[in-house]
């Protein structure tokens, strides 16, 4: 669904809850939209350093063990800013604390995890291990999508 289709029933909600859009759109739209954008910036950064450390020439083990990861991740990081902009307005709300701590616990560990700075690894495992990984998740995005 484009962004756009979505404006009749947000304007016809300001005239009725100018309150309660107001939080659907700063909360359930712009600020985590906002967060999984810069995530996404962040892995973007990331993959530019991982493009730039390729060999020349490069090879399909170099490639998949590289950038490959990170521009699956960047992918996974941008699909829920698609989803926040472009998602219809709820018609209920679930007023219950147990959601609302779990989505805020489930944002801010995707949020914090992908910002980290990479660190010094305990345990490097075998590069045959990484292509795996690489290519299950290529299965995955395959599937999702």
């Amino acid at each position: 669904m484009a962004w756009w289709r979505c404006l009749p029933g947000i304007l016809e909600a300001w005239r009725n809850n100018p309150v309660s859009l107001f939080r659907l759109v700063v909360f359930g739209r712009l600020v985590p939209a906002a967060f999984f954008a810069w995530l996404g910036y962040q892995q973007l950064l990331r993959l530019a350093v991982d493009v730039r450390a390729l060999p020349r020439p490069v090879t399909a083990v170099a490639l998949v063990s590289g950038p490959l990861p990170a521009a699956l991740y960047l992918c996974f990081c941008l699909i829920p800013v698609g989803v926040y902009v472009s998602r219809p307005a709820p018609h209920r709300r679930d007023g219950r604390l147990v959601p609302r701590a779990l989505a805020m616990t489930g944002t801010l560990m995707v949020l914090l995890v992908g910002a980290l700075p990479p660190g010094t690894a305990l345990y490097r495992p075998p590069l045959w291990s990484s292509g795996l990984s690489t290519g299950l998740s290529i299965v995955a995005f395959t599937v999702i999508i």
